[in-house]
């Protein structure tokens, strides 16, 4: 579903009117320009190919090389095909100029930028570069006609906050000039001059120049950017612009609302409007009577609904108007949808930020093992560590590249975040992500392990509902339970030490029930039998996943396999603890799909290929009063035990010297909720462990 707008402010012209220069400005909140960029806002710009750099960490002021536009632009009436962009935050057209602006703005027009110059005066380059610091990249966006041309200042930094994204946007054919605010770094002020400057005597800027203040946070969602449009002209009497359609990209057959929302920039009230939509088969009209004052946002809903019907993808246009309103250029949105004939069973992927050194990190990890206990084998927990010895440098840049957020926090699919880690809170977020119709799925998981190369093989299967268009890769991660070490590194920071922050409990059935509040700082990990849902390995190093795992550009309807690169089981430290978590990421946003996980406890200390040696089925898993497991072996001459443990490694069931290929049944109703494993002995001791969960 689209991002939401949040409010509207809107200024005149804020300086006199010479010859027949005029701009208009507005000021929307809570999307991208008529929504053509939907990419992350940083873009991973040292690995995505889509965004040309410009600067990549420049040490000083200076200027670009000439660039060029891939459509002629007028500005201030003029037209425009070429221009040059300094360090400092400014794009100029005036290209032979040699004026290079500093670092610190002051309000416009200044003497210090150049004629016909647009301005987010005031970035710095870096006195230190590093690898989150100052891209200044370009990127096209829209059809032939309706194009933007971005230009984006991606992690560079203004007055004191270390890190800001801002975009200066030109728009064929309407002309519009738009200055995104996309994300700022948490902390500090920002000293910024944001505007168009035609010379030294006539600018047009936000008022609040050179010293523009901080709105988008720390997070990558559009949902909380803003953006000033600088429109040219004289504002007009009678101007809507529509500005979003909540329409999802997947959906399933049936009536669905045509929602939209509008933008009133023009003098006047609206009274009316004239929505139309269209599926391919033919425009659906209607007129709805409103109210909407000028600078005002309004969300409408048609009368008349689509009949969505399972097929290939139809492009479903939108277009709103109202009496009198002259500009066609901003009336109209389309979406691309595709509705399913069948939905699979939508997973969600939990990652939660954390390290050692966060104090208030153990209420996420309490969280995180509620969580497996209430959605039992549905669970697929990510612990992404960050400056502690767990890190895995590729996966900590989730924390930038992909969702911000503090520490501690909860994400999930990288769409939905949480800093609330109460049990209820998380389960309605997840249950609310798995109504989310999705047009593909993880159908099967294999997995080997090689004994002569000490690698872990994962090979997988996914499944598509359709030919469905777009980019996807799959990425697969190996999380470890139980991690546990000695160093004082690995010793967690306890904010909840003494009681004064609160309870932090695990479930008395895991982990010991350990309570942090009654624990020293820093607790020792071994206090509740180390950290859990560790991530030990990504795949290709890559958040996006791996290229080329499944076809670019469109997924045809079917099966699709793909087996990933040998994985070091070095990378864990016990097998037996071990996770294989494969996804389907949109290589655009970096969303997860789907999901699917394995557990590798069943690898016998690295002797046998165990997927041709030995299967264990456990089911049902979660389990209430009877647990059924099915032993396969192709070794000869082999009897085995079950036990059954719980979490502390008690053992509460036995079933000794059941032979090969044969089907047993555990009564576990007099066991209490909980975390158990089934463990598979033989005379080389136990070659096979499963964890299954009792849940009424």
């Amino acid at each position: 579903m689209k991002a939401s707008i949040l409010v509207t402010v809107l200024t005149f012209l804020l300086f006199p009117y010479f010859g027949s220069a005029q701009y208009y400005r507005t000021t929307v909140i809570g999307n991208t320009p008529k929504n053509l960029n939907k990419d992350r806002v940083n873009n991973k710009l040292d690995i995505d190919p889509d965004w040309t750099t410009i600067h990549s960490n420049p040490t000083a002021a200076a200027w670009s090389s000439i660039q060029t536009l891939p459509f002629t632009f007028l500005f201030n009436g003029s037209p425009v095909d070429s221009y040059k962009v300094s360090s400092t935050g400014v794009l100029t057209f005036n290209t032979e100029t040699t004026i290079i602006p500093g670092a610190i703005p002051t309000a416009l027009p200044s003497a210090s930028i150049p004629d016909n110059s647009i301005c987010l005066w005031g970035m710095k380059p870096n006195i230190a570069p590093t690898w989150a610091s100052c891209f200044i990249s370009h990127k096209t966006f829209g059809k032939i006609g309706n194009r933007q041309y971005w230009v984006m200042f991606s992690f560079c930094p203004n007055g004191t906050i270390a890190r800001s994204t801002w975009s200066i946007v030109l728009e064929e054919s309407s002309n519009n000039i738009y200055l995104v605010e996309q994300w700022n770094g948490a902390g500090g002020v920002s000293a910024l001059s944001v505007g168009i400057q035609i010379n030294s005597s006539l600018a047009f800027s936000d008022p609040l120049s050179p010293s523009v203040p901080v709105f988008s946070k720390y997070n990558f969602l559009r949902a909380d950017d803003k953006y000033h449009r600088f429109a040219p002209g004289i504002r007009p009497q009678v101007d809507i612009e529509l500005i979003d359609f909540n329409m999802p990209y997947f959906t399933t057959p049936g009536n669905k609302a045509i929602t939209g929302t509008i933008h009133n920039v023009g003098t006047n009230t609206v009274t009316n409007l004239d929505v139309t939509w269209n599926d391919g088969s033919g425009p659906v009209s209607e007129k709805i009577s409103v109210n909407i004052a000028p600078d005002s946002i309004y969300t409408f809903n048609c009368s008349n609904q689509w009949n969505a019907q399972a097929g290939p993808q139809k492009l479903i246009t939108l277009t709103v108007t109202t009496t009198g309103d002259l500009d066609s250029l901003n009336n109209a949105y389309e979406i691309p949808v595709t509705v399913l004939t069948n939905t699979p069973k939508k997973y969600v992927v939990l990652e939660e930020r954390t390290g050692t050194w966060c104090g208030y990190c153990p209420s996420s990890a309490i969280g995180m093992a509620q969580l497996e206990l209430d959605l039992g084998s549905d669970f697929i927990g990510i612990a992404v560590h960050s400056s502690d010895p767990m890190e895995i440098s590729s996966y900590d840049r989730f924390g930038t590249y992909i969702k911000g957020g503090g520490h501690p926090s909860l994400v999930f699919d990288r769409v939905d975040e949480s800093g609330f880690i109460g049990s209820t809170t998380l389960l309605k977020i997840i249950n609310n992500r798995k109504a989310f119709a999705v047009p593909c799925e993880v159908k099967s998981l294999s997995k080997s392990i090689n004994s002569l190369t000490n690698s872990i093989n994962i090979s997988c299967e996914t499944q598509w509902i359709g030919d469905i268009h777009g980019d996807y890769r799959l990425s697969c991660v190996i999380v470890e339970d139980d991690l546990v070490g000695t160093s004082s590194s690995w010793f967690q920071a306890n904010a909840f030490a003494g009681g004064s922050s609160g309870p932090a409990k695990f479930p008395s059935n895991v982990n010991n029930g350990f309570d942090f509040a009654q624990a020293q700082n820093p607790a020792n990990p071994s206090g509740w039998g180390g950290f859990d849902h560790v991530a030990r390995y990504l795949s290709n190093s890559d958040l996006l996943g791996n290229p080329n795992s499944l076809p670019p550009g469109e997924v045809p309807m079917g099966t699709h396999s793909y087996t990933f690169e040998p994985i070091p089981s070095s990378v864990v430290k016990d097998i037996n603890k071990a996770y294989a978590i494969v996804m389907i990421v949109d290589e655009y946003t970096g969303d997860i799909l789907n999901a699917k996980k394995i557990s590798l406890s069943n690898f016998p200390a690295g002797i046998y290929d165990l997927k041709e040696n030995v299967n264990i089925e456990v089911y049902p898993n979660p389990a209430q009063d009877l647990v059924h497991v099915s032993v396969d072996s192709k070794k000869t001459n082999s009897n085995f035990s079950i036990a059954l443990t719980d979490i502390l490694g008690n053992e509460v069931r036995r079933i000794s010297s059941i032979e090969n290929n044969i089907k047993v049944s555990l009564n576990i109703e007099s066991l209490s909720n909980g975390m158990y494993f089934i463990n598979l002995v033989n005379e080389e001791g136990t070659i096979a462990v499963k964890k299954i969960f009792i849940t009424r």
